[in-house]
């Protein structure tokens, strides 16, 4: 199994940064932000070879305007766009996966079996582009507070099953899988050969190591069903945001990721605070790899 981190959960930091932070705690690869309009391919790939590094995966971002099962249909059309988009720049840049949400919105607009029919429709047809640049696609089931689609790994691998393409697969994601599995070494059992990716933070959201996670046995599950890719970091601290909070924070200029900080209770944190965090995640999963 290989260690990386997300680009996206230093709030809005250029590549270059998560990069040099990523060479710099050993790391094997980094999860690129899906954001192909921002990112300058030749220096990418140039600074990628420089450190040894490679982009394990491009992460289709969680926002309420990217969802495959909107009742609208231009927007549902926006989101197979923005994935085809995602896809592309996965290959340009080497990348063999890109995991996302199929929505984050809250609850239903119509009825179950069409919001269903929609987002196997909708993903099937990113997949079939996905496919001709040799990417595979990792969906993602997150936590009932984020979402009211798909939360469970049983529900991944069925919505896999009903889209029904060679190159789609799950995303799994430790802290969304402590929420709603009764087992996480069962979750990670039945995602079998599915299982494509798996995001890593610790039971409170913090880097592994800062809660209360069994990550010795996580990796032996992972070990027993022969899962060799990436654990990717992706912790967000939660911070105190009463009236009574005594350490001064800042969000992100980008209003995307502020939703998604929002939504996690966490803030925009220091260089330093980033640097130290993901070191320390990297120290402690190496005890176990």
């Amino acid at each position: 199994m290989k260690l990386g981190t997300a680009q996206w959960i230093y709030c809005g930091e250029p590549l270059e940064k998560t990069i040099k932070r990523a060479y710099s705690c050993d790391l094997d690869g980094v999860g690129v932000s899906g954001t192909p309009e921002l990112i300058d391919l030749e220096k990418t790939r140039e600074m990628l070879d420089s450190y040894g590094l490679e982009v394990a995966t491009v992460t289709a971002m969680p926002t309420s305007d990217k969802d495959f099962v909107s009742p609208d249909e231009d927007a549902r059309k926006r989101t197979i766009e923005y994935w085809e988009s995602c896809a592309d720049l996965a290959s340009e840049l080497g990348a063999e996966i890109v995991n996302g949400v199929p929505t984050v919105r809250k609850e239903p607009s119509e009825d179950e079996e069409t919001e269903w029919n929609w987002a196997v429709e909708g993903i099937k047809e990113a997949a079939k582009h996905a496919s001709d640049k040799g990417v595979n696609l990792g969906i993602e089931p997150i936590n009932r507070f984020e979402t009211f689609f798909l939360r469970t790994t049983d529900q991944g691998l069925e919505l896999v099953n009903d889209i029904d393409e060679p190159n789609v697969g799950l995303s799994l994601d430790h802290f969304h899988l402590s929420i709603e599995e009764p087992s996480i070494g069962h979750a990670i059992k039945k995602a079998g050969d599915d299982l494509l990716n798996l995001d890593v933070s610790d039971t409170n959201r913090r880097p592994p190591g800062m809660g209360q996670a069994d990550w010795e046995s996580i990796l032996n599950y992972l070990r027993e069903i022969g899962y060799d890719g990436y654990l990717i970091l992706e912790f967000l601290d939660p911070v105190d945001r009463s009236p009574y909070h005594d350490v001064d924070y800042e969000y992100p200029e980008d209003e995307e990721l502020r939703e998604i900080l929002m939504d996690h209770g966490s803030v925009k944190m220091s260089e330093d605070y980033y640097d130290y965090a993901t070191q320390f995640a990297a120290d402690h999963l190496r005890k176990y790899l």
